[in-house]
């Protein structure tokens, strides 16, 4: 047995081979109830599993009045948290937050951060981060990459090209047969060099560096990429950096991203940058997967190839219908089928475009003028609002809307002209080519990506009328169309008199009525 020095309690002793021994010292104090494989370890042989972390009370000390106050972060679950709450309090789950220390004697009731320092004091220990990283080997035996510029003299040793000389430039004859060298070894231009040093003849390194090297800065080198006497100018990078919106693949999410963390680090630490972090946002796209669901591959024999789609549907097409697919961050099966739709949607585009009705002598009603202004505030709303933040689809759904509304409107051809640019400036980002050529064929002034992006009026979001959805026991009886500022009272009184929805009700008694403004009524009879 041994003793715990915080608590001054007995503890017995194991010995198992799933302690890493390469971890600290070898040795651990396990905790069953706050970590995954201790819990495992103490179930297997039937040992006491004491919580000592709370993630609602501190026994003697009130941190939360209740669970109910607990569950104000979570209430979208409310079943769930109560669920994994009861666990925890009878030790059938474990906890592996921050919280507050419970049957833990002198420091019971403090959280979980203030704990660490005072458990470390009172045993006299120093807190120390454990790192798991180890050193990278950054040579690779292959030709594409950067060449390692170091000399090999049999007389000096390792040599370093001088600066003058640099950079070190891959030469093309090379022979790339599988040797299980790198090619450059049986180069005779790259390899006929003499000491730096001592002017005898020499070889150059023949590996060259893990191209990660490379995609770890080049970022940097972008804000500068014509100075031939320097990495950057400390200025441009200082004006242009850190990258504020960074998209990139989910596979690049660990190693580049975490060289790239490396890099900006030690440059900073150098005094060439003044910034922490590369990267101050972070998006990950999915990956488009074959018509099988799978990921592409030439084996499996499902690659999609974008020249082919270009082809027969046209970029934009294919541009569209690879954002409308789903969420950016989700993977997305490609179907051949389904491009059809947004193909269709970009040729009722144009037709709109190019076949104003001739309604020169009709006015607009008051009531037709503000759904008007409804939809295109609704409309460059949601565009705007979804292009910021990369939901692509739904501004793409949203468009569609608006062509179809613009489809059935009846408006003066002053007035068609001006929505039609309206929504063909809300389109250009995502369908750049049509949007061009369609701009032009309006007879508009300049260019599309010269004009100023489309405004709304925040009032015009409001509609003077709405259509509420009339349900009884939850189905769809009618619709009634009231004011928007209409009454719940008033609205449900209309809604009896309508005549579907009054034969649906007829010979039953209305238990509870649910009514969500703007939206709907429900009988639950």
């Amino acid at each position: 047995k041994a003793i715990n020095p915080a608590t001054n309690e007995e503890i017995p002793v194991w010995v198992a081979d799933y302690v890493l021994g390469s971890y600290g010292t070898g040795a651990i104090m396990a905790v069953p109830a706050h970590d995954e494989r201790d819990w495992g370890f103490a179930k297997k042989f039937n040992l006491e599993i004491r919580q000592v972390v709370s993630p609602l009370s501190a026994g003697p000390v009130r941190i939360y009045d209740s669970i109910n106050d607990a569950l104000k972060k979570a209430p979208q679950d409310l079943e769930s948290a109560i669920e994994d709450y009861e666990k925890i309090k009878a030790g059938e789950k474990i906890y592996t937050q921050y919280g507050i220390l419970i049957n833990s004697n002198s420091f019971t009731g403090l959280e979980s951060a203030e704990a660490v320092k005072k458990i470390s004091k009172k045993i006299g220990a120093e807190l120390k981060a454990q790192y798991k990283l180890h050193d990278w080997l950054i040579s690779r035996q292959r030709y594409w990459g950067a060449p390692i510029p170091i000399i090999y003299c049999e007389q000096c040793g390792e040599v370093p090209v001088a600066e003058k000389n640099l950079p070190v430039v891959l030469p093309e004859d090379v022979d790339f047969r599988p040797t299980g060298e790198s090619p450059l070894v049986r180069s005779a231009s790259f390899q006929k060099v003499v000491c730096p040093k001592c002017g005898l003849p020499a070889r150059r390194e023949s590996d060259t560096m893990d191209t990660f090297v490379d995609s770890s800065w080049y970022f940097l080198r972008y804000c500068d990429p014509h100075n031939t006497q320097e990495i950057f100018d400390k200025k441009k990078v200082a004006a242009w950096c850190p990258v504020t919106f960074y998209v990139g693949g989910a596979e690049h999410a660990v190693m580049h991203l975490l060289y790239a963390r490396f890099f900006s680090k030690v440059l900073r630490d150098l005094g060439y940058v003044s910034f922490n972090e590369p990267f101050l946002k972070l998006r990950n796209q999915g990956l488009i997967l074959g018509e099988d669901g799978q990921k592409m591959s030439k084996s499996r024999g499902n690659v999609v190839n974008p020249d082919e789609i270009v082809d027969k549907f046209g970029a934009d097409t294919f541009r569209l219908y690879e954002m409308f697919m789903g969420p950016l961050e989700e993977a997305k099966p490609w179907n051949a089928t389904s491009i059809i739709g947004i193909r269709r949607f970009l040729e009722k585009v144009w037709s709109l475009s190019l076949s104003a009705k001739p309604t020169e002598n009709l006015h607009l009603s008051n009531e037709a003028r503000d759904e008007l202004s409804y939809w295109v505030a609704k409309t460059t709303k949601k565009v705007t609002d979804d292009i910021v933040n990369f939901r692509f689809n739904t501004a793409i759904a949203a468009l569609m809307e608006f062509t179809n509304y613009l489809q059935g409107a009846t408006l003066p051809v002053a007035e068609q002209i001006k929505v039609i640019s309206v929504l063909l400036r809300l389109l250009y980002p995502l369908a750049p080519h049509i949007t061009s050529e369609l701009w032009h064929r309006l007879g508009r002034q300049g260019q599309i990506w010269q004009q100023a992006w489309p405004e709304y009026d925040p009032k015009a979001l409001r509609l003077n009328q709405v259509i509420l959805a009339v349900q009884v026991n939850g189905k769809l009886r009618g619709q009634i169309t009231v004011k928007a500022d209409i009454s719940e009272a008033e609205a449900i009184k209309i809604a009896q008199a309508n005549i579907d929805v009054s034969r649906h009700l007829a010979g039953k008694t209305i238990k509870r009525t649910i009514y969500v403004a703007g939206k709907l009524i429900n009988f639950v009879a």
